[in-house]
């Protein structure tokens, strides 16, 4: 267990003390500012459980119960049941504690969502994420969460406007850029679904995904294309799922691409 013991340390590096205190002290008090504290706080929460079991693990003489199960699961390669129930990430042990680390590491920093592009992975909890926004939505909206629908449309990065500008409009903000998001069992080529080639990979990436959500009395804007509703999943392990997204493909395709099992996933 030597190997864990060095990846934590190395991935913990420059951090200084483990035991982390968030500061709660907040000026605002919007669905998103609620998020990224809570999201932050549970980051902090699960890497001081690591920590103190480590500690325990490595630094005692007499192994306890708990130390004796950490052993178990660890020697498997798995997440220890406890870890797990705070956040269900990789099931391999050194992705789990790496994901974990670069999680937090990114919510520690300025994290913006307007303007520039998202990466919905780089949070812990993205169904969380997602509910925030309608709530942030429907508060800047004045109507009520169940009034609205979620939209997506899919640009290539370059024909987006990202200059940073000082004053935000509401519009802006009722407008997600999601990067980094893959498809797995095809490939979107010519705004549409398309075979994936025999030379290419099963899992590739999408284009930019505008996200937004408009009143569901308002005209869908992709209602002059022909879209299928995919399963969008954490990863390609396809345990978590966020919900479904439209995708544009050609009418007589969509029992194809069903019966193929394409999906959508936040990450690799």
């Amino acid at each position: 267990l030597k190997h864990l013991h060095t990846l934590w340390k190395q991935l913990r590096k420059g951090e200084g003390s483990s035991r982390m205190i968030l500061d709660n002290k907040q000026n605002h008090q919007g669905p998103f500012e609620i998020f990224f504290r809570n999201d932050t706080a549970l980051g902090l929460r699960i890497q001081n459980l690591v920590e103190k079991d480590m500690d325990e693990l490595f630094n005692c003489d007499i192994l306890t119960d708990k130390a004796t199960s950490l052993i178990k699961y660890l020697l498997q390669g798995e997440v220890p049941t406890e870890w797990n129930g705070l956040w269900r990430g990789p099931q391999d042990i050194t992705a789990w504690m790496s994901g974990l680390i670069c999680r937090r590491k990114y919510l520690e920093r300025d994290v913006t969502v307007y303007q520039q592009p998202f990466i919905l992975a780089n949070v812990y909890n993205p169904s969380t994420f997602l509910s925030s926004f309608q709530q942030h939505t429907a508060k800047l909206r004045n109507c009520r969460m169940d009034e609205l629908k979620l939209s997506i449309l899919w640009e290539h990065k370059n024909s987006l406007d990202l200059t940073e500008h000082n004053n935000i409009s509401d519009d802006q903000r009722m407008t997600i850029i999601l990067e980094g998001i893959m498809i797995q069992g095809a490939i979107f080529w010519d705004k549409n679904l398309t075979d994936i080639p025999a030379d290419e990979k099963d899992l590739l990436p999408m284009p930019v995904g505008i996200l937004q959500y408009s009143l569901k009395s308002d005209p869908d804007q992709t209602r002059s294309l022909n879209c299928i509703s995919l399963p969008v999943y954490i990863d390609s392990g396809r345990s978590q799922m966020v919900g479904y997204w439209d995708v544009p493909c050609k009418s007589d395709d969509e029992e194809k691409w069903i019966l193929a099992g394409v999906a959508l996933m936040l990450q690799k």
